[in-house]
């Protein structure tokens, strides 16, 4: 057995798993009533202890399913402090080992501390080897400063050539991120 908390409920959880698995699911036919309600009755028309008995082992299968899962975010905090992690953010951008110059036009341009999705995407986007990214955030959340700065950052000025390419599905769009 493991000594890890999140593995103990893992531990756990099987085991409610196998005790559940000699529960039945009886097949429901859907028929409308006169109004045109529906209503959901098995094979037999149940009688009233059977509706019960139904009843209690649903009940028990949600007291089961409810009690075994795990709601611990300690374990998610750890890993957002680890550089080494997929899940690592940052607080400052001083923190993302960011060129001087980069630096000095992020603070120029009025950035003080990175949003939301820039402390959690730029740490996986300078991460190395590089990965691939998919992210999502409301509009003007700071997404096309993230990846800006991420295809910056691996750009080498002395090189006097295409390094980076940006598309945009939209002319607008590809005006902004311009700017």
């Amino acid at each position: 057995m493991a000594t890890d908390s999140w593995a103990l409920a893992v531990d756990e959880q099987e085991a409610a798993v196998k005790s559940m698995s000699s529960l039945q699911i009886k097949e429901e036919k859907v028929k409308p009533d006169t109004n045109g309600v529906i209503k959901t009755s098995t094979t037999a028309e149940k009688t009233d202890e059977e509706e019960k008995e139904d009843r209690a082992a649903q009940s028990l299968l949600n007291k089961l399913i409810r009690s075994n899962l795990v709601d611990n975010t300690n374990q998610v905090e750890v890993l957002q402090r680890d550089p080494n992690s997929p899940l690592y953010t940052v607080k400052s951008f001083e923190e993302l080992r960011l060129k001087p110059q980069l630096l000095q036009g992020v603070y120029a341009m009025g950035f003080n501390r990175p949003s939301k999705i820039q402390e959690n995407a730029l740490p996986m986007m300078l991460a190395e080897p590089p990965q691939n990214l998919i992210a999502q955030s409301q509009s003007g959340t700071g997404k096309t400063a993230a990846f800006v700065l991420a295809m910056l950052s691996r750009v080498e000025p002395a090189g006097r050539y295409p390094q980076c390419l940006c598309l945009s599905p939209t002319y607008e769009l590809a005006l902004q991120t311009g700017k």
